[in-house]
Order: structure tokens, then sequence, then C-alpha cells
């Protein structure tokens, strides 16, 4: 399997995770990390189905690979079973309930369009890449207002994936169900990477996130 990951300061969680794993023969994850206090992933240069490996300074780029022929200098896009992309806003609500236009429109906006950071790094994949697209959401905190049942939130989640994404070839991949507390669709406190921190997670989200990665890819 052969992952690149791209996202803003969530992506430390797999990184950590990953660290901790014994990678087997011809596993290759490379990660891209940005965070907003150096610009986003908007400034990542996404051109002809490449991104070039030297506009990342070592703190942006890692690779984790078994492979002693993996590349220096940039990054093929096609070569890759999938691109993850970490760090979207988590989906809290019932799409169930939406109209089929505003699905549609949201489907759209999220996989073309130029609204923010992440729709803009969604859409430059999208355009240079073929194969598919998994999203991985920021975790859901306590502090949020919204609250969704587990059940409610993965139905909503397969709802929306299989009817309106699929069309894309993108995928939201739903926070491990182990991650939550009980049956309600928040993370729990054991995850939190520090006690005052409602949003970013530990080494064993982490893992939990490769897991459910590996599950839906393999």
């Amino acid at each position: 399997m052969k992952l690149l990951i791209i996202g803003n300061s969530h992506v430390a969680a797999i990184i950590n995770a990953v660290k901790e794993l014994d990678l087997s023969n011809n596993t290759n994850i490379d990660f891209i990390s940005r965070s907003m206090g150096k610009g986003g992933v908007i400034g990542i240069n996404i051109a002809d189905g490449m991104i070039n490996r030297l506009e990342l300074d070592k703190k942006e780029f890692k690779s984790f690979c078994t492979d002693s022929k993996a590349q220096k200098g940039s990054l093929t896009l096609e070569e890759y079973d999938s691109v993850v992309v970490v760090g979207t806003e988590p989906s809290l609500f019932d799409y169930r309930e939406f109209s089929e236009r505003m699905l549609q429109d949201l489907s759209e906006d999220l996989c073309n369009s130029s609204t923010n950071q992440f729709t803009v790094l969604i859409s430059k994949i999208r355009k240079n890449y073929s194969k598919r697209i998994c999203l991985l959401e920021k975790p859901i905190s306590t502090r949020n207002s919204r609250k969704m049942s587990q059940n409610c939130y993965n139905e909503s989640l397969n709802y929306f994936n299989s009817k309106y994404l699929a069309q894309f070839n993108v995928e939201i991949v739903a926070q491990p169900t182990e991650s939550f507390i009980k049956n309600v669709a928040v993370t729990a406190p054991e995850f939190q990477a520090q006690p005052d921190d409602h949003t970013h997670m530990n080494a064993g989200f982490g893992m939990l996130q490769i897991l459910k990665l590996k599950e839906k890819l393999e």
C-alpha cells in the first residue's frame, strides 16, 4: 500500500502512530503537513500530476518507506494507491435530511470549488489524480454544540458518500467508532494530545485512523 497523506496540524497524530508501526515490505506512507501559521494547505503546489518535493521543508515532508528507490525530487500522484486529505471540517449534519439539490451543491463545492483552503486542495488533487481521494475530518470535539448519535453520524456519511461523493471518487472516512464516547459522536478525552486541547489528538487516535484507512483501501 502506498499512501500520500496531506493536511494541516491534524496530520501529527497519524505521523506519531506510524512511527510506532512495523511497516511491512512495499509499504510507503508519505506525509505533507502545513500548519495555518505557514499559510496552510493552499500553498502546496500541485501541477502536471506532481508535487515538487523540493518546495517543502524538512518539517513539512516526512516519508516512512520500505522502498529504497523512493522519489527524492518530485512526488508523482498516480503512483499512490490513495491520496488522503486530513483536517477538513467534521460532518455534524444529518445529510439524509438535506434536499438533493443541496447535497449535489455540497458535493460539487467540496470537490471542485475555491471557497476555502481544503476545497482548493481537493480540487487540485482531483484534476491531477484519477484514483480515490479519502478525507479524514478534524476530530469531533467535546466542545462542538451539535451532538449526533454514532449511528446517525455513520448512516449520514454513508448516504452522502454513496449517493453524491462517489461520482467524484471521493470518500469521507468516518471517525473511528472506538474513538467516540459511548454512543455519541464525540471524541473521548483520552485521545486528546493535551488535556486542554480539544481538537488535536494523540498517536492512539492516529492508529485508529490508520486501521480505518487500511480497512477501506485493502
